[in-house]
This record gives structure tokens, C-alpha cells and sequence, in this order.
């Protein structure tokens, strides 16, 4: 897919689940190596309603870390898992 949207030169944002990330850091290469977007979509993609403040602090610090520390960048882009915030007040 990365490939495909190159050759097109469509932009795309990838929202990553911070474990993933880690998991996978040839795939993380790939993706900023393609110039997309990276976003951040928590540590280990939990339900925010279900989650005290201090975790959900925890999730988003944790995925931007290891993003600043092994991949070098840092993202201001952020979705929540499960659509939670899909209508904010």
C-alpha cells in the first residue's frame, strides 16, 4: 500500500498504536522513509472512557517517546481509539 500511495503521491496520515509501532519498526521506517504523517493513537489502544487521566497521559506520552526515541520524529496528530471523541463538546 505504501508503495501505491508514493507513485500516486497521495498523502496519507498513519495513526499508530504505539506497541504496533514497536513491533513493527521496519514497517515505522517505511512510513516516514515514504514522507506520510504519523499520528498518534495510543500506547495500547484502550477504551478512554474506561481509563483514568493519568493512564490516558501515560498512553499518549508513552507512543510519542518511543516515536522521538527510535524513529526519531514527533507527532502532534492524535485519534482516539473507538472513535470516543468522534462529536467533542
Amino acid at each position: 500500500m505504501l508503495e501505491i500511495l508514493k507513485r500516486e503521491h497521495v498523502p496519507a496520515a498513519f495513526f499508530v498504536i504505539g506497541a504496533n509501532a514497536e513491533a513493527n519498526p521496519d514497517v515505522m521506517r517505511q512510513i516516514i522513509a515514504g514522507g506520510f504523517e504519523i499520528g498518534n493513537h495510543t500506547f495500547t489502544h484502550p477504551n478512554l472512557s474506561a481509563v483514568n487521566p493519568e493512564q490516558f497521559k501515560l498512553e499518549l506520552n508513552a507512543t510519542q517517546r518511543l516515536l522521538q526515541s527510535e524513529f526519531g520524529i514527533s507527532t502532534l496528530l492524535f485519534r482516539p481509539p473507538y472513535a470516543e471523541d468522534v462529536e467533542p463538546e
